[in-house]
C-alpha cells in the first residue's frame, strides 16, 4: 500500500456545520436512552455530506458508539441489492474471522451479535423467504421477515450501547434498500439506535424514487432533517485561512468565494487548481477538468480505468486494467493520492483506493473512450467471475457481486454473457429477499430474449420459466399486474405448446396474482381454469396445488361451503402424494371452512387446524404456522368461545416473535387478541396491544391494528383519533375482498359517523360495503353489519319525527324496510350451533333497531338482544341493548324501576369501558326521567301527573307542554310568544326550562326527545 504525504488541499478543520452537529449529537444520546432516532443529511454535491457524517462517526466512535457504515454504489441501470448494508455489516464479520472460539470479540461487541452478523451476510433470516404460495399471498410480510431479522440484529448489537447505522449516497439505493431502512425508521422505537443517512438533493429529479421515500419518512416521528446550505464568505475565508496555514488575502477569499458560491468541495478544487498561479476557471466541471489536463498521461488513464469501475477500486483489478508494469502503476498511483485525486480507503484489509468525491470520478469517466470503455467492462467482468464469490451462497453478498458482473456484460455490450449472468443475478437477489432488484434483473433478461441468438442454450432455462421467476419477483416487490401480465404471456405460450398441465400451474400462480390487486372475480376464474386444466388422474402435487390455491382465495373470500370440499380434495391428494407442506396447507384452509359450513364442524373444524399447524411446523412452513394461528383463534371467537380464541392469538403471537416475525404474522396474532379483548369488554389491554402493534405491523397487520383502534377510540368518543385510525386502514386496504376487514371497518365508520349525526354519510358506507359483503358466505358480518345499518335508518326516522318531516320518516321506513328484509333473509344453514347464534344476534339487534324505525321501541325484542349479547359476551353490545331497553321502557310507560335497574347496569358497564358517548346517552335519559341510578330503590313517581301523564317522567308543566309542542314545530321564542300571547323573554325561560329538565343543550335535542317519547303529539 502506497504511504505518502501529499500537500493539503481539504482543511483539516470542519468549518461552519456546528449547528448540524449539535442536532447529530443530541440524536445520539436520545438514541443511548433507548430512543431510536433517525437524521437524514441532504444537499447539493459538494457541499460537504460526507464530512459532516464522518465528523459525527467519528465523535460517536468517542463515546463509545458501535459504528456501521455503508454506502450507496449507483451502476447504470440500478443498484446492487443491499450494497450498503453489506459494506456496513462486512468489517464485523472479519473481526469475527479474527478472534478464536473462546476469545473475547472485538469492540465489544458481544460475540452472539457478531455470529447473527455473519448470517446476515448471508441472507439476513434462516426462513426460505418465499416457500410458499402463502408468501406471495402476502408478499409485504415475506419482505418483512428479513428486515425483522435485520433489525433483531442491531438490537443485540446495541446490547451495551448505542449503534449508528450510517448510509452514504442514498439517492442511488436500490429499491430493497430503501424499504429496509423505511423499516428500520418505522419500527425502531425503544431501540439504541441512531440512523444517519446523506443523499444529494441535486440528483432528485421529479421522478427520483427517494423523493417519495423522503416526504414519508419526514412524517415519522424521531426523525430529523439536515439540510445542508452553503458557507457564507466568512466560513469561505476560515476555509481557505485552514487550508493554506495562513490568512488568505482579499482578492483570493473574494475569487474563490465568488466563483464557488459556498460550495465547500468547490472551493478546494479552485485552491488546488490555482494554487501554483494557474486562473481560476469558473465551473466546478471546468475545474475538475484543469485538474486533470494537470496530471500526467499515465495518470490520467489510471482514473478513466478507475472511475469505468466505481468509486472504489481493488489494487489487482487496478492493475490488471490499466496494463501498467509495477513501477508505472506505482507512479501513477503515487500521483493521484498527492493530487488527492485518490485517496486510500482505510476501511478494508485489501489495498483499495477511492475517488475523493464522486463528481472527480464522473470526470475522468469522461475522458474515456467508448471502445476503450467497452473493452474496460469486459476485462472487469471476466475478473469478477474468476475471484471467489463473497458470503455464503444465496446471500445479499453475493447477490451484490453477480449484479456487477451482469452490469459490466450489459456496458460491454456482450449480449449473451449478459443474458447469463442478469438471470443469475436476478436469482441470487431473490434468494437474498431484494426481490426489486431480482425483477429488474429478471426484466432485463427478457429484453435481451430477443436479440440474443439461442436463447435457451444461452441461459439454460425457456421463455416461459424466465416469465414466470419475473413475475414472482414482481409479485413479492409489489407489482400485482405486472406479474398478471408476464404469466398471461407465458400462458399463452403454454397454450400454443399444447401443454395442458403446466398451463394449469400458471392459471393457478396468476389466481394468486389477480387476488393481491383486488380482482377477486378473475382470480377466482383463473384458478377455475388451473383446476379444469390439471387432470384428476393421476394425483399429482401439481393437482393438490392448484385446488389448495383456489380453496384458500375462496376462503378468503368468506366462500366457505364451496372451498370446504376443494381443500377436501387438496388435502387428500396432498396425503396421497406426500406432499405434506401441501397437506398442512389445505388442512387450514379445510378446517376454518368446516367452522363456517358445517353444523358439526365446530370440533371437526378446529381439530383440523390444529393438524394443519403440527404439520406446518414440522415442515417450518413459517406462513402456515402464522395461518393457522390466525385461523384457529378466529374459528374459536366465532363460535363463541371468545376467551380461549383470545389465548390462541397471544400464543400464536409469541411463537412469532420466537420466529422473528413479530411485526408481521405476530402482529396480526395480536390485533386477534385484541379483537377477543375488545369483545370481553377489556378495552384498556385491547388499547395497549393496538397502539402498540400500529407502529411496527406491516400489511393486513397495520390494517387490522387501526381497525381496533378506531374500535375503541369511537366508542371512547374519541373523534380525531377515530378518523385518523379509520383513514390509515382505509388506506392500507387496497382490496376490500375479505370481510374480516371491510365490514368491521365499515361498521366502524359508520358508529362514527352517527356520532356526528351525519346520517348521509353513514348511508353512504353502507351503500358502498353492502354489495361486497353480501357476496361472502361470512353471515356473521353480514348480518351485524346490517343491524349497524338498521341502526342508521332508526336514528334517521327519530330526527325526522323530532322534525315533522314526513317524507324524512317514509325514507328511513322505506330504507329500514328493504335492509330487514336483506337480514331476514339470511339463512345460517347448516352451521355450528356457537356460529349460529353469533348470526341470530345479530338479526335480534337488527330486528330491535326496526321497532325503533317503527316509532314505537320494543321493550321486548331490545331485553333479547341485551340477554344475548351479555351471554356471549358482547359487553359493548349488551350495554348498548339496556340502554335501549331501558328508554324503550320509559316510552311505553312501563316500571320506572325496572328501567332505572337496568340503565344503571349499562351505567356501570359505560363506565368501565370509558364509553363516553353511551354513558352521556345513559345520564341525559336518566336526567330526562328523574331517575337516580345511584339509588335504584329510591326511584320515586314523577313529581307532575300520574302515569299515564307524558309529562310526568319531565315533572313538565302545562305550558312548558304547550311551548315544547312549539319548539318540535320549529318555532323561534318570539313566534312562541305570539302564539301563546307572552313576552318574547318568558318563552325564552320556559325553552330553557324544558332544556335543563331533559338534560340537553339544545332545541333539536329536545325536539327529538319529545318525539321519540310521545310527549309533544
Amino acid at each position: 500500500m502506497i504511504e505518502i504525504m501529499a500537500g493539503r488541499i481539504v482543511s483539516p478543520e470542519l468549518i461552519g456545520r456546528e449547528g448540524e452537529l449539535d442536532v447529530i449529537a443530541r440524536a445520539l444520546e436520545d438514541a443511548r436512552a433507548g430512543r431510536a432516532r433517525t437524521v437524514l443529511i441532504g444537499g447539493e454535491a459538494g457541499i460537504g455530506k460526507s464530512r459532516v457524517l464522518g465528523a459525527a462517526l467519528d465523535q460517536a466512535r468517542a463515546d463509545g458508539a458501535i459504528v456501521l457504515l455503508g454506502g450507496c454504489i449507483g451502476l447504470a441501470e440500478g443498484s446492487l441489492p443491499f450494497a450498503p448494508i453489506v459494506e456496513a455489516l462486512r468489517p464485523y464479520v472479519r473481526e469475527l474471522e479474527g478472534v478464536g472460539e473462546h476469545a473475547p470479540s472485538p469492540d465489544g461487541v458481544p460475540r452472539q451479535a457478531l455470529s447473527a452478523v455473519a448470517a446476515a451476510l448471508g441472507g439476513l433470516t434462516d426462513f426460505p423467504v418465499a416457500a410458499s404460495a402463502g408468501a406471495e399471498l402476502r408478499p409485504e410480510w415475506a419482505r418483512s421477515r428479513m428486515y425483522e431479522a435485520f433489525l433483531d440484529l442491531l438490537r443485540r448489537l446495541a446490547v451495551d450501547g448505542p449503534v449508528v447505522l450510517a448510509i452514504e449516497d442514498l439517492h442511488w439505493a436500490d429499491d430493497s434498500t430503501r424499504e429496509l431502512l423505511a423499516f428500520l425508521v418505522r419500527n425502531a422505537q425503544a431501540e439504541r439506535l441512531l440512523l444517519l443517512i446523506t443523499f444529494r438533493s441535486d440528483e432528485l429529479t421529479r421522478r427520483h424514487p427517494l423523493l417519495f421515500w423522503l416526504a414519508e419518512t419526514d412524517r415519522q416521528p424521531g426523525v430529523d432533517r439536515i439540510e445542508l446550505s452553503r458557507l457564507d464568505r466568512r466560513d469561505v475565508a476560515r476555509q481557505l485561512n485552514s487550508i493554506l496555514g495562513h490568512s488568505a488575502g482579499p482578492g483570493l477569499i473574494a475569487s474563490v468565494y465568488e466563483r464557488s458560491e459556498g460550495n465547500p468541495f468547490f472551493a478546494e478544487e479552485l485552491i488546488a487548481a490555482g494554487v501554483e498561479g494557474r486562473g481560476l476557471p469558473p465551473t466546478l466541471r471546468e475545474v475538475l477538468q484543469a485538474r486533470l489536463a494537470h496530471v500526467s498521461e499515465a495518470t490520467l488513464r489510471l482514473l478513466g480505468v478507475a472511475a469505468v469501475v466505481g468509486r472504489k477500486v481493488d489494487h489487482d483489478l487496478l492493475a490488471r486494467l490499466s496494463e501498467m508494469d509495477e513501477r508505472e502503476l506505482y507512479e501513477a498511483l503515487e500521483e493521484a493520492v498527492a493530487a488527492q485525486l485518490l485517496v486510500v480507503d482505510e476501511s478494508t484489509v485489501m489495498e483499495r483506493y477511492e475517488f475523493r468525491h464522486a463528481l472527480t470520478a464522473e470526470a475522468a469517466a469522461e475522458a474515456v473512450l467508448p471502445s476503450q470503455r467497452r473493452r474496460l467492462h469486459v476485462t472487469i467482468a471476466e475478473h469478477l467471475e474468476t475471484v471467489p464469490r463473497p458470503g455464503r451462497a444465496g446471500g445479499a453478498e453475493v447477490a451484490g457481486h453477480l449484479a456487477e458482473i451482469a452490469h459490466h456484460w450489459f456496458e460491454a455490450r456482450e449480449l449473451p454473457r449478459a443474458l447469463e449472468a442478469a438471470i443469475k443475478a436476478g436469482d441470487a437477489a431473490a434468494s437474498s429477499g431484494a426481490f426489486v432488484a431480482a425483477y429488474r434483473q429478471y426484466e432485463r433478461a427478457l429484453e435481451l430474449w430477443d436479440v440474443v441468438p439461442g436463447p435457451d442454450d444461452t441461459a439454460g432455462i425457456d421463455r416461459i420459466e424466465l416469465l414466470r421467476r419475473t413475475a414472482s419477483a414482481g409479485q413479492l416487490s409489489g407489482e400485482f399486474m405486472q406479474a398478471a401480465a408476464l404469466l398471461r404471456e407465458a400462458i399463452g405460450l403454454l397454450e400454443e405448446g399444447g401443454d395442458r398441465i403446466r398451463s394449469g400451474v400458471f392459471h393457478e400462480r396468476l389466481g394468486r396474482a389477480l387476488w393481491t390487486s383486488g380482482k377477486l372475480d378473475d382470480a377466482l376464474a383463473a384458478y377455475r381454469t388451473a383446476v379444469e386444466l390439471v387432470p384428476e388422474e393421476p394425483p399429482t402435487g401439481d393437482r393438490a396445488r392448484v385446488l389448495a390455491g383456489y380453496a384458500q382465495v375462496l376462503m378468503l373470500g368468506g366462500r366457505y361451503s364451496e372451498a370446504l370440499p376443494i381443500a377436501q380434495e387438496a388435502n387428500q391428494i396432498a396425503r396421497q402424494v406426500g406432499e405434506r407442506q401441501l397437506e398442512g396447507h389445505s388442512a387450514t384452509t379445510l378446517g376454518i371452512s368446516l367452522v363456517y359450513a358445517k353444523p358439526d364442524g365446530e370440533e371437526r373444524g378446529i381439530s383440523t387446524i390444529r393438524e394443519g399447524m403440527l404439520i406446518a411446523e414440522e415442515v417450518h412452513d413459517v406462513d402456515d404456522i402464522g395461518r393457522g394461528y390466525a385461523c384457529l383463534s378466529s374459528a374459536l371467537d366465532v363460535v363463541g368461545r371468545a376467551e380461549e380464541g383470545m389465548q390462541v392469538a397471544l400464543d400464536g403471537s409469541e411463537r412469532m416473535r420466537e420466529m422473528g416475525l413479530s411485526m408481521t404474522y405476530g402482529a396480526f396474532m395480536e390485533m386477534n387478541a385484541a379483537d377477543g379483548l375488545i369483545t370481553l369488554g377489556r378495552w384498556d389491554e385491547a388499547l395497549r396491544l393496538a397502539e402498540a402493534s400500529e407502529p411496527i405491523s406491516r400489511g393486513n397487520g397495520r390494517i387490522f391494528a387501526n381497525i381496533q383502534l378506531a374500535r375503541i377510540y369511537t366508542g371512547r368518543g374519541n373523534i380525531e383519533a377515530s378518523r385518523r385510525a379509520i383513514d390509515h386502514a382505509a388506506a392500507k386496504l387496497a382490496r376490500p375482498t375479505e370481510a374480516q376487514f371491510s365490514g368491521p371497518l365499515a361498521g366502524t365508520r359508520i358508529q362514527l359517523e352517527l356520532l356526528l349525526g351525519n346520517i348521509a354519510a353513514a348511508r353512504a358506507e353502507v351503500e358502498e360495503v353492502l354489495p361486497v359483503l353480501e357476496r361472502t358466505e361470512d353471515r356473521t358480518t353480514l348480518s351485524w353489519f346490517l343491524a349497524r345499518a338498521l341502526r342508521v335508518e332508526a336514528e334517521a326516522a327519530e330526527r325526522a319525527r323530532a322534525a315533522r318531516d314526513a317524507d324524512g320518516v317514509a325514507e328511513a321506513e322505506r330504507r329500514g324496510s328493504d335492509l330487514h328484509a336483506r337480514l331476514s333473509a339470511i339463512e345460517p344453514g347448516d352451521v355450528p350451533r356457537g356460529y349460529r347464534a353469533n348470526i341470530d344476534l345479530g338479526k335480534q339487534f337488527g330486528a330491535a333497531e326496526v321497532s325503533r324505525i317503527a316509532g314505537r321501541s320494543d321493550p321486548d325484542a331490545w331485553s333479547s338482544a341485551a340477554a344475548g349479547a351479555a351471554a356471549r359476551p358482547l359487553v359493548f353490545d349488551a350495554a348498548y341493548a339496556q340502554f335501549r331497553h331501558a328508554e324503550a321502557i320509559l316510552a311505553a310507560r312501563g316500571s320506572r324501576e325496572e328501567a332505572a335497574a337496568i340503565l344503571a347496569r349499562a351505567r356501570e358497564t359505560a363506565v368501565a369501558l370509558e364509553a363516553r358517548p353511551l354513558l352521556d346517552d345513559i345520564d341525559n335519559l336518566a336526567a330526562r326521567a328523574r331517575l337516580s341510578l345511584g339509588a335504584v330503590a329510591e326511584t320515586a313517581e314523577p313529581v307532575g301527573g300520574g302515569a299515564d301523564d307524558p309529562a310526568a317522567p319531565y315533572d313538565l308543566t302545562a305550558r312548558e307542554l304547550e311551548v315544547l309542542r312549539l319548539v318540535v314545530a320549529g318555532r323561534t321564542n318570539r313566534q312562541i310568544g305570539e302564539e301563546l300571547f307572552i313576552s318574547e323573554s318568558t318563552a325564552g325561560v320556559h325553552v330553557s326550562r324544558i332544556l335543563a329538565k331533559f338534560g340537553v343543550a339544545g332545541r333539536v335535542e329536545a325536539a327529538t326527545i319529545a318525539a321519540r317519547l310521545g310527549i309533544a303529539d
